[in-house]
């Protein structure tokens, strides 16, 4: 997200058109499928926020030497709104526990090494190799970024949980973390030399950049 987990998850566009099917959870008389997702973005939304507001306060700027590394893909302004919080582990929300009985946990944020949430990124410090370059996270985390950007935290919270219930529950589906998993592969292969992560993001949506 909205996040990026420590280890490969279960198995994108951003502005693709999901379809307005029901979400099947073999469960009479407790919530409909439209229910379920209308409360997940709704409680979604709202936790997002609330750890945006109690985060951004605690973050960092980027330090210069990832800055250095990173400013070729992201504009300038991105990199210096982004701030970086870091913690031991990212909670879940607290409106997990509002889930009917049998409905399975949609995504387990504590296993993740970070979460985006508008233009603050949460780091967790028990998920990150403390051996491995960070780069590849801050890349990702920061594509996020870019995409809260351009569709603000609503639109992007709506269309994450779309894409969550329209791609089969599966992390990696998710349309917007499928477009940051494939712009941090373009990085870290380093094949194709610096590009634009605000330019192919407003390709994929169809919109011109400001």
């Amino acid at each position: 997200m909205m996040g990026r987990p420590n280890q490969e998850p279960t198995t994108g566009l951003l502005g693709r058109s999901f379809p307005r099917r029901p979400v099947s959870f073999d469960m009479e008389g407790v919530m409909t499928g439209s229910e379920y997702l209308a409360m997940l973005i709704k409680h979604g939304t709202e936790w997002v926020k609330q750890l945006r507001e109690q985060h951004r306060p605690l973050g960092q700027m980027l330090r210069a030497e990832a800055r250095v590394a990173l400013v070729p893909f992201f504009e300038e302004r991105i990199l210096d709104k982004a701030r970086f919080s870091v913690m031991p582990v990212i909670p879940n929300p607290p409106f997990y526990s509002l889930l009917p009985a049998g409905v399975p946990v949609p995504i387990d944020f504590t296993i993740m090494a970070g979460l985006t949430v508008g233009d603050t990124v949460l780091l967790a410090e028990t998920r990150i190799d403390p051996n491995a370059s960070p780069l590849p996270l801050l890349f990702h985390e920061l594509v996020h970024v870019v995409q809260y950007d351009f569709l603000g935290m609503d639109e992007f919270i709506r269309q994450y949980v779309a894409g969550w219930a329209a791609c089969g529950k599966q992390y990696r589906a998710i349309p917007t973390e499928q477009e940051a998993y494939g712009l941090q592969g373009r990085f870290e292969q380093g094949i194709s030399g610096a590009f634009s992560v605000a330019a192919a993001v407003s390709n994929r949506l169809g919109v011109s950049l400001a």
